[in-house]
């Protein structure tokens, strides 16, 4: 099935903008989900061409693991509300030339609007794709911690540089039944020592796969230092009224005005310090053993 030329250019559109924001995300042999920047990305025919830095494991993982998500994001269309193009594309990756090569087999919308169903791709190869033989029960085991000040307040730092010039993060999950990540853009409204604050408007696949549940992962970075941090962990939903107010109150200084369906509490069980050059460790509760478990 070929990509029908409307949506090639939207791809082309996300991809060529003038501010675009592109991050991917590979799992890693324990089923949790490792996102990265995008230094490098073109569509070429039913495939795209994209590289990351190799500090990233996902450079590595690609390989062993070549389920792919990536998210491009046409940020200029967002901000005048002129075609916005959001789009996550699904599939193979495949390493060629020293960099990699992107069968596509699923493409999303990921921008909310009425009469868009983000559960439904907008195109589809094949129904079943995915090569590594996945299927895994998740539970995690509660814990009571808070994160030492040094590490909320360089996680607030980053998280406040990169929100002061439009830059979203992105909450990565996998779905358990059959290892394909999933890679949506959010904005994360709240930090605390015990928990990351998101909220969702719809009920798509990053909540499904949340309440199935699944790790999740949530990267933060601030494109023009080439500076972030990782979080790696597990969400939980809040039903507080006033923690819900305040995901909408702030939504709406980004110029969108609708009611949060779900507030989401990322639990960071380990935190790494990114950039183009290294990929470090900063933080963790416990070994991944003992939280990341199996029915």
């Amino acid at each position: 099935m070929e990509i029908k030329p409307e949506l090639k250019d939207g791809l082309k559109r996300a991809i060529g903008s003038t501010f675009k924001i592109h991050f991917g995300c590979v799992k890693d042999k324990d089923g949790v989900p490792i996102p990265f920047h995008l230094t490098h990305c073109e569509l070429k025919d039913e495939f795209i061409i994209f590289d990351t830095t190799r500090q990233n494991p996902a450079y590595e993982l690609i390989e062993k693991f070549p389920e792919v998500s990536l998210s491009l994001v046409d940020m200029d269309s967002i901000i005048k509300w002129t075609n916005p193009t959001g789009l996550q594309v699904k599939g193979l990756a495949k390493k060629e030339g020293g960099r990699f090569n992107l069968e596509i087999y699923e493409i999303y919308d990921v921008i909310p609007r009425a009469g868009i169903d983000l559960n439904i791709p907008i195109y589809r190869k094949k129904i079943i794709w995915a090569q590594t033989k996945f299927s895994k029960n998740f539970k995690f085991a509660s814990y009571n911690f808070s994160l030492p000040q040094n590490i909320l307040n360089e996680v607030v730092s980053i998280r406040d540089k990169a929100h002061s010039q439009g830059i979203y993060s992105v909450v990565s999950t996998i779905d358990p039944s059959t290892g394909i990540p999933n890679i949506t853009p959010r904005w994360i409204v709240e930090v605390t020592p015990d928990a990351w604050v998101f909220g969702d408007s719809t009920r798509h696949k990053t909540q499904i796969n949340i309440e199935k549940p699944c790790p999740t992962s949530i990267l933060i970075f601030d494109i023009p230092s080439g500076q972030g941090i990782l979080g790696i962990g597990w969400a939980s939903k809040s039903d507080s009224p006033d923690l819900k107010k305040k995901v909408e109150d702030f939504w709406k200084t980004k110029g969108f005005n609708v009611p949060a369906m779900k507030v989401n509490l990322f639990h960071p069980e380990e935190i790494y310090r990114v950039s183009r050059v290294s990929f470090t460790k900063i933080f963790e509760t416990r070994p991944r053993s003992q939280w990341l478990l199996q029915n």
